[in-house]
């Protein structure tokens, strides 16, 4: 006979396997030049990202980083920083990062804090200063979204991923607050 061990967890009966990366093309309309250097890292990353998170599939990458991108506009209007306020808070950033304070900063508002050890080994980040950069933030932004999608998914609620992971995103204690309530 067969022996066999079966469970009614999700992941328990599930072989994880590394999927095979597939070129991905974003397209924007009119964007920045931040705009184009944040989706060509994020484009040109996605082999080396999906290989520190080898349960994401190319479909699952692929909106997430279309996501990033809304994040982009949201946060610095595509790295412009829009008008009066953005600037400030873009000076403020910058100003409080260079004091030894870590804010949420660059064209996605990361938090050094935030991102996995794992992304910043991979990636070099050391501090809060390297998130200015667009392509590192970029990177660091992707890799949030990525957290999130696994937290989302192995909380059960991968049917809902595209609005929890923004959530999570934006509001970290309320998304935990939301998905472990339903």
């Amino acid at each position: 006979g067969e022996l066999r061990f079966l469970s009614n967890q999700k992941y328990v009966n599930k072989t994880f396997r590394p999927y095979e990366p597939k070129p991905i093309i974003l397209k924007a309309e009119n964007p920045t030049e931040t705009a184009k250097v944040f989706l060509m890292t994020i484009s040109e990353n996605k082999k080396k990202l999906m290989s520190l998170y080898p349960t994401i599939s190319n479909n699952v990458y692929n909106e997430l980083a279309k996501i990033a991108y809304g994040i982009l506009g949201q946060e610095s209007s595509f790295g412009t920083y829009g008008k009066a306020r953005g600037q400030f808070g873009r000076v403020r950033d910058i100003g409080a990062s260079t004091v030894g304070f870590e804010p949420s900063v660059g064209p996605c508002q990361v938090r050094l804090e935030n991102i996995d050890k794992k992304i910043k080994d991979a990636f070099n980040i050391k501090k809060n200063n390297d998130l200015f950069n667009t392509k590192t933030n970029a990177i660091a932004a992707m890799s949030i979204l990525l957290d999130n999608y696994l937290y989302v998914s192995y909380n059960g609620k991968e049917d809902q991923y595209k609005k929890l992971v923004i959530l999570k995103y934006n509001a970290p204690l309320e998304a935990k607050r939301i998905i472990k309530e339903n």
